[in-house]
Parts: C-alpha cells; structure tokens; sequence
C-alpha cells in the first residue's frame, strides 16, 4: 500500500545536473591519474583525501601485518567451518534448553554458511603526524554479524553499570563536578592502539568473570560466554585474494566499543581503588581517560601496572588558567579551572574542514533543519559561558554560509533554536529584572493551586509522565534529569509531591529550569519528608531569600541529602537580603549528611559569611563548600577558616573511605577467592559426571555386548541342534529305506 502510494503521488522532473565547471574539471583529472592516486575517507570526520596509491598499498601492508595473522586459504576455510558448525551446535543447544527463544535462534543462524568473511580497508589519520592509517574491517556482511549483534544486547546492560565510563561529552558534563581543589592538574591519557595490543585470551577470562557477576551462573551467562570465545577467536576477514585473522578486536567488529569499555573498566577500578583521595573526577571512553588529579604520572603508573601489553601514554595535561596552563581536550570539549572553579568550551580539531551538507545536495529540508538545531544544542550544551556560546555559533554560522547556505538564514534558525532551548532552562543574569508580588494566603490560592495541578496532570504525556509514574511507584531510575521537560510551577509541585515519599530516586538535575522563589519553596517541603535523596542540582535558577530559609528549615529535619548545588541563583536578592542565606547557614549547625554545598555566584556578602564560618567549625561532614564568585564575597581570613574546617572533614572522611575500601577490597578478594573454589568444585562436579557417564555408557556398550554374544550363542546352539535333529531324522529314513531293502 505504502509503494503504490508512492508511485500515485511521484511527479517526474527533469533531471537536474548540480556539478559545475570546477566539479567536472576536477573528475576529468581523477580519471587521468587514477593509476596514481587513490580517494580515500578520513578519520574523525576529516573528509576525503587524496593518497598516493603507493602509500595505500605500503600502509595497508603495514596495518595487516602487525594487527592480523595470515592464514593459507585451506586453514581459513577449515576453520571458519568449525566456527560457524560450532555457533550452530550451541545455539541449536540453547534453543532446547529454551535459553533463547527461536526467533533469537533464526537471527543468530542468518546467513551462517552463505555469508562470506569480511573485508578490509584503512582510514587515513591526517590528524597525526606522520599520517598513518586506521585499520577497518567491514564486518557488516559477514556470517559473524548476528552472533556479534546479540552479543551487543547482552554486553549493553554490563556496561551501563560501568561507574568511570561515559558515553558522550554531555553525559560527562552532568557528572563532572563544578569545583575542584586548586592545586589540581587535568590530563587526558589514551592508550597506544588498543584493539589490536589486547590479549584475546586474558579478554575472555576477564569479561566471563563480568558476564557471570551480572548474569549469575545460568545457562543464558554459558551461552553468551561461549558465543563470544567463538567470535572473538574467529574474526576472518579477506583482502586481494589472501585471508588474515584478527588480534585482540578488530575494528568494525559490532560489539567492540562494549568489549573494549568492559575490559579497561578493570582499570579504572583498580586506579579508583588506590587513589580515589587523590582525584577530583575521572572518566573514559573506549581508550581515551581524562582525570583530575593531585599526581598525574602516579595515575599514568598504576593504569600502566594492570597489563604490560596496554601502553598508556598521556596526550595533554595543564588546565589550571590562573598559572598559565593550556585547556585539557576531552572528547570534543576542553577543560580548565581558575582557582578550582571548572571551566568548559567545546574543543574544535585544527584540521576539521567542516563538510557539512552542501547546499546543492538533494537532502530534504528536514535535515538541514536537524543538522542546524543539533549543532545548536551541542555548542549550548558544551560551553559554559554565553560568550563562548555565541563565539562558536557564529563560527557554525559562517561555517555553513561557506557550503553554499544563506548566512542570515542560518542564523535566523539557530536563534530560533537557541529561544526553545533557554525558554526551558534560562540562566539568571544580574542585570535581569525582577519583580515581587505578596499575596495574602487564602483557602481560595489553595484550591487553585489544586486545580493547576490536576489540569497539568490531565496534559502530561512523554518523559515527565513517566517520570512521576515511577516516582509514585517507587521504582524510578536511580539518576533523574528534568532535561528537555518543561517544567512550570504547576508540574514541579508534582514532582515534589512524588518525590516526597519516593525512596527509588537518589538524585535529581533541576538545572537551568527557570525554578521560581515559590518552586525552592516546594522543593524545600520535598526534602523535609524525603529520606533517599542523595542529590539535588538547582543551578542557574531564580530561586530567592525565601527558598534559602526553606531549605535551610529542611536541611535542619532532613538526615540523607548530601550534594546540594544552589550555583547562580538569586538567594539574597542581589547581595540586598542576607537574612535567607544566614539561616541555611546556621542550618549547617546540625544537618550532619550534607557533604558537598554549592553557592557561587549569589551576592553573598561578609555578613552572611561569619554565619558559615560559625556553623561550619561545628559541622564535621561537610567536605566541599564553594563561595567563590560572589560580588561582596565573604573575607580571606572567613574563606581561609572554611577552607580549613573543609579540609579536616575530608581527611577525616578519607580515612573512613580508606578503611571501607580495604574492607571491600579484602571481601572483594574473599568473594573472588570462593568464587574460584566454587567454579573449581563445579568443574571437579562436571569431571566426575563425565567420568561417571563415560562409566556407564561402557558398562551398558559392555551389558549389550554381552547380550549380543549370548544371542549368538543361543542361535548357534538352537541352528546346531536344528542340524542334529535334521541330520537324525535324515539317518532315521536312511535306516528305515535300508529295512524295507532287506526283507525284500
């Protein structure tokens, strides 16, 4: 129905030829020299090239011979066979025992014995000096593919539990602490060509230690265990007639990004184990680490101690601007700190040509549209400071104009974009006006406020439904953003209604929501009855003087919150009303929980600031508290006394951390020790079942035997005296014809 549709509507034109002059010049000269040169695709979005064809083919030798091994075509041929019989055999397995189900059977048996082996191609790295290659093998029509595709449904939830591994800059951003200690250093280290340096075999008993810990000891974790030893050591590819087999994993192979984040996890876990005191944030992608640290080559020592064969190096570090240093590039932002107060702007590649679609390309309006506003969001999203934001929008803008598209057009649409985006997260300026209202309470704002609710509650549908669906259910994600959800006072009363009692939740990200002085108000009634809470971000909000007195009457009744981040909001009313912030302050008094407070940028003055300088020298569990950037701020020797107080709670706290480490390394080793004995004892079990199977099947191959010979016998002895009594009956007659003769 969809085809014939199509075909009613189509309307043919004429074709319409978008090359010009300069375009059919240069595919003139290509197919001159074509024996000479070759157009090939660069890495990291680069563009195209064009490469000797010498270089390719030197490169492409290179690139085989030191990440794969050369296999005659006999040998490939065997064992790609016994691969793809022995995918066969277990998966035929698992379907009898019901571990997967036969739609998922038929998916993994596609193609298995009429698919080819891949094939192989190189990118070349102009980013790199010299250029070199990256080694790709198109495994995308190979009989290994759906096997390497159910193993990325299975390895996906492995790695989502992965603490230090992000997906994406913004990702990293949300979990990245706003404030460091000073004296810290950035760095980004990466390890030297990672997919082919890994051992395949140490891989396999690493990630079916993980594959057991999430799945238990069932047959689904067997099934998957074996599935992958077979992909991992059969990764065949051909190239010009020659077959090769991969080290460690290929490049292009489906489930390498989720091998290679599991596999280094283990790494992560052993530098965060040792030197968590020591570090601000740490994160990773694949192979690129970045890490905030006090020792940076300390870090670099101990990723280099798990495994000789990974070769750690460190790219870049610096990022303290207040002495000089360069910005850290990670992924595509950079990142620095003044002083401890964490900077960010998106990182752009000194050879980066930008090839956006050109304006002759035949692609629908709706991509452009997409590619303009998810640009727009990337720079909003990545870039801390308004300046920056518009710095690098303009440079999209005159990107763009030079692929053929209207300057003024596009700019236009990225400040169409750039209003959806800030009317659901505005950030608070200083020069913005402000007005107050005071309303007498009344029965009759009450009862509106009920009816703005259930009106809100009747409308809702998509992410803010779900999300107040399992927050009554108490079984919400442990991590919740109110990103890219409108959130308007109505719908946040909600939210703090289902919050109260919820326990699922342990942190909640409000940021850069427009949140009013009444919004802190409700959100500081949430935590007075909540009790799971770990977290609350409220930055870059107009929360006022009297949300600070609310949250200051919660932070005295509520014993579990301990991040609270208030960062560029209005809690005095422009430095003119201190009398909200001093009661959070004496609050701190006799909250013991809260360990992170932060509240830059709020005209706090020096008044306010004895208040916290009191409180905190009676509070022995705050470890981080953050008032820098506030115009009148609090006095050097009131910041010093802080900074001292905060000082011994975290030490005090990192000998706490550092005793439960060892108590949780220690069982850690216990629990792996009895996890070895209890796999020793199951293969010991499985042993003697086969003994005692081989047993039997030789006492009954024996009992049949016997059984046989006996039959044998029986019919040898019945076929004898079958012959005796022939042979006395033929001797009876012969007598009885003799007696007949004689008395004749």
């Amino acid at each position: 129905m969809l085809r014939q549709d199509i075909i009613r509507h189509f309307v043919d034109k004429p074709i319409r030829r978008n090359l010009n002059w300069i375009d059919g010049k240069a595919i003139q000269w290509l197919k001159l020299h074509r024996n000479d040169i070759v157009i090939v695709d660069c890495d990291k979005g680069l563009g195209d090239a064009i490469m000797p064809r010498t270089w390719i083919n030197q490169e492409l030798q290179r690139l085989l011979d030191s990440g794969f091994k050369k296999l005659t075509p006999n040998q490939c041929q065997q064992q790609s066979f016994l691969a793809r019989s022995c995918i066969e055999s277990i998966v035929n397995q698992a379907q009898a025992r019901n571990v997967i189900c036969t739609k998922q059977a038929e998916f993994i048996k596609v193609g298995l014995f009429s698919a080819k082996e891949g094939t192989f191609r190189l990118r070349v790295k102009l980013h790199k000096n010299p250029v070199v290659g990256r080694p790709i093998a198109n495994l995308s029509n190979s009989w290994l593919t759906p096997a390497s595709i159910f193993l990325c449904k299975m390895l996906a939830p492995i790695q989502e539990k992965l603490t230090y591994t992000v997906h994406s800059s913004y990702e990293f951003l949300e979990s990245m602490p706003r404030v460091v200690p000073p004296g810290y250093e950035i760095a980004t280290i990466d390890i030297k060509n990672l997919y082919p340096s890994i051992d395949t075999e140490h891989m396999l008993l690493t990630l079916s230690e993980d594959i057991l810990v999430h799945y238990g000891h069932t047959d689904l974790a067997n099934f998957v265990i074996g599935l992958l030893r077979i992909v991992l050591r059969n990764q065949l590819i051909q190239h010009r007639g020659e077959c090769f087999q991969a080290f460690g994993i290929a490049t292009g192979l489906p489930p390498g990004v989720f091998l290679a984040n599991i596999y280094v996890n283990h790494v992560d876990q052993l530098v965060m184990q040792t030197h968590s005191s020591k570090i601000a944030f740490y994160a990773r992608l694949v192979d690129d680490s970045v890490v905030c640290t006090s020792d940076v080559d300390e870090i670099q020592r101990v990723q280099n101690s798990w495994r000789h064969d990974l070769v750690w190096e460190i790219s870049s570090r610096g990022g303290r601007s207040d002495i000089g240093e360069d910005a850290v590039a990670f992924l595509d932002i950079q990142l620095s700190h003044h002083g401890g107060s964490m900077s960010w702007e998106t990182y752009r590649k000194p050879l980066n040509k930008y090839l956006y679609i050109p304006r002759s390309s035949a692609h629908p309006p709706a991509a452009i549209v997409s590619l303009i506003r998810g640009e727009t969001v990337r720079i909003w999203r990545t870039n801390r400071k308004y300046t920056d934001v518009h710095k690098h929008l303009e440079f999209f803008a005159s990107s763009m104009a030079k692929r053929g598209y209207s300057y003024q057009q596009v700019k236009n649409d990225i400040q169409k974009h750039l209003r959806k985006i800030t009317s659901s997260s505005q950030r608070v300026t200083k020069t913005a006006r402000k007005m107050f209202a005071v309303i007498k309470y009344s029965s009759s704002a009450e009862e509106q406020k009920r009816r703005e609710e259930e009106e809100q509650r009747k409308k809702m549908e998509g992410g803010l439904d779900r999300i107040l669906h399992s927050l009554t259910k108490n079984v919400s994600a442990p991590d919740i953003t109110a990103c890219g959800i409108d959130l308007n006072p109505a719908r946040l009363r909600l939210l703090a209604k289902n919050l109260s009692e919820n326990t699922s939740c342990r942190s909640i990200d409000l940021n850069r929501k427009g949140l009013t002085d009444e919004d802190g108000v409700s959100l500081a009634t949430m935590l007075e009855k909540n009790q799971g809470l770990l977290k609350l971000e409220c930055e870059g909000n107009n929360l006022g003087v009297q949300s600070a007195e609310k949250l200051g009457e919660a932070l005295r009744k509520n014993q579990t919150l301990r991040s609270l981040n208030l960062e560029s909001n209005n809690l005095t009313a422009s430095g003119n009303d201190q009398k909200g912030i001093i009661k959070l302050a004496e609050a701190l008094q006799e909250n013991k929980s809260l360990r992170v407070l932060l509240l830059s940028k709020n005209g706090i003055t020096a008044q306010a600031g004895e208040y916290f300088v009191r409180a905190i020298e009676q509070n022995d569990t705050l470890t981080l508290v953050d008032l820098s950037g506030n115009d009148a701020s609090p006095g050097v020797e009131q910041l010093r006394r802080i900074d001292a107080v905060v000082q011994r709670n975290r030490e005090r706290l990192s000998t706490i951390r550092r005793a439960e480490r060892r108590e949780r390394f220690a069982l850690y080793n216990e629990e792996f020790r009895c996890r070895q004995h209890a796999m020793q004892i199951e293969a010991m079990r499985l042993e003697i079942e086969a003994m005692q199977e081989r047993r039997l099947n030789r006492m009954k191959a024996r009992s049949e035997r016997w059984v046989e010979e006996i039959h044998e016998v029986c019919e040898d002895e019945k076929r004898k005296q079958e012959e005796l009594v022939e042979e006395a009956a033929l001797r009876a007659e012969a007598n009885k014809s003799k007696g007949k003769k004689k008395r004749k």
